[in-house]
């Protein structure tokens, strides 16, 4: 098969949110400004496999299914950056990891990925889910194995895990899903006029909500909070201490709680339940 560098898609990131007037920055600036700029990050609209190992990507078949491999996989749904390449690539540094990560493309309906009211370590506003009647949102559903699971619960700090239940979730190869392991933004969504704020990049057919993309939503809550919106500003959230003090704004005055059906999951507890079952069954979770 085919490979592809994960390294392809940052450079591929890199050349779409580099502005031209950047010159006089330094190479960590540059690389800053590239990451934050290009969240959530281009990804194939295919399924596909993330090796941990070599970081490299290649198309995974139609026919797959997750009886396939030989170690128990636990599907989890990818709303935002965890299906693209170039996150998988941040979360699982070579070296540390083992095994190839299946990522399972298909329709998530009545739902879309809205911002939710946070300014990441790393510059941008991140993904949440919102219910959104009648939407057809592309999403992927990444399937971990439990020392992959744990490493994503420790780049999830500002998330809730838990279950999304009563949702219709069809993926490409013809699995279906009516309940999912999904992270939830623990602030809920961010509002912009009284509704959420839908991300332009990720597909979505039916979408009810105003969109925006990065670049445009940065720009939106720098003016809000009162600062001047462009680089310095990524900047100043990605090397500051002011990010928290932004984010607890951001939390109060312009959020409005996630309602649907979801059960929050302990990380912990559930780690400490799966240990204790030999055999656990994930792969029946929903399916």
């Amino acid at each position: 098969k085919a490979t592809v560098s994960v390294l392809n898609w940052v450079g591929a990131a890199m050349d779409k949110v580099l502005s031209d007037d950047e010159d006089g920055l330094n190479e960590q600036e540059r690389a800053q400004l590239a990451f934050g700029k290009g969240y959530p990050f281009p990804r194939p609209d295919h399924s596909f496999t993330f090796c941990t190992e070599t970081h490299e990507v290649e198309p995974l078949g139609a026919e797959w299914q997750v009886g396939d491999e030989r170690e128990e996989l636990l599907p989890v749904l990818a709303c935002g950056s965890n299906a693209a390449p170039v996150q998988l690539r941040r979360k699982y540094p070579k070296g540390e990891y083992t095994g190839r990560i299946p990522v399972v493309a298909g329709v998530l309906k009545d739902y879309d990925s809205v911002f939710c009211p946070m300014f990441a370590s790393y510059g941008s506003i991140t993904a949440t889910l919102a219910p959104s009647p009648g939407a057809e949102l592309r999403v992927h559903v990444t399937f971990l194995s439990r020392p992959q699971l744990e490493r994503m619960h420790k780049t999830e700090g500002g998330y809730h895990y838990g279950t999304l239940d009563g949702i219709d979730l069809t993926l490409d190869n013809g699995s279906h899903f009516t309940s999912i392991h999904a992270y939830i933004h623990k602030n809920g969504l961010l509002m912009c006029g009284g509704a959420p704020v839908s991300i332009t990049m990720l597909p979505c057919k039916n979408r009810s909500f105003p969109s925006m993309s990065q670049a445009e939503i940065l720009e939106k809550y720098a003016r809000v909070l009162n600062q001047p919106p462009g680089d310095n500003f990524i900047l100043t959230v990605i090397n500051s201490k002011k990010r928290h003090n932004w984010n607890k704004k951001l939390a109060t005055n312009f959020s409005q709680v996630f309602v649907g059906g979801y059960t929050v999951i302990d990380y912990e507890e559930a780690a400490e339940q799966a240990a204790e079952q030999e055999s656990t069954d994930f792969t029946g979770l929903g399916m």
